[in-house]
């Protein structure tokens, strides 16, 4: 699936109801890296922000028991990589690139699509560094 600049995908586009999860994790994500002069955003900058960000729910804030109790939402921005195959995933639509033991890097489709999602969760481009 090819995403144009400034179109709308419905799989991806945030939801009215939804005020957390999976998804907007992505988006933040990508908010991160679309804020990076290098089109970076490593998992490092990724824990420190994205709380920041987006309202994480209960179930999301709980500690792994399979992760040494990190937060479910670590693995959350993990899976944007483990899920690739998804056909909704921002890796797999080529709009991120995983960076092995860094984080993700914003593609030049991935910073078109950007502005559409950054606008659409009420975000400004000033910066989301930490």
């Amino acid at each position: 699936m090819s995403v144009v600049p400034g179109e709308v995908v419905p799989a991806l586009a945030p939801k009215a109801s939804m005020t957390n999860g999976e998804e907007h994790v992505a988006h933040a994500v990508m908010f991160i890296a679309a804020c990076d002069p290098d089109g970076l955003a490593p998992f490092s900058r990724c824990y420190a922000v994205i709380p920041h960000l987006i309202a994480l729910n209960a179930t999301q804030l709980a500690g792994s028991t399979t992760r040494n109790g990190e937060p479910m939402w670590f693995q959350q921005v993990r899976n944007l990589r483990s899920h690739h195959r998804a056909g909704t995933n921002y890796v797999g639509l080529g709009l991120l690139e995983h960076v092995p033991r860094v984080g993700y890097r914003i593609t030049d489709e991935g910073r078109a699509y950007a502005r559409d999602i950054i606008a659409s969760m009420g975000w400004g481009l000033g910066g989301a560094g930490g």
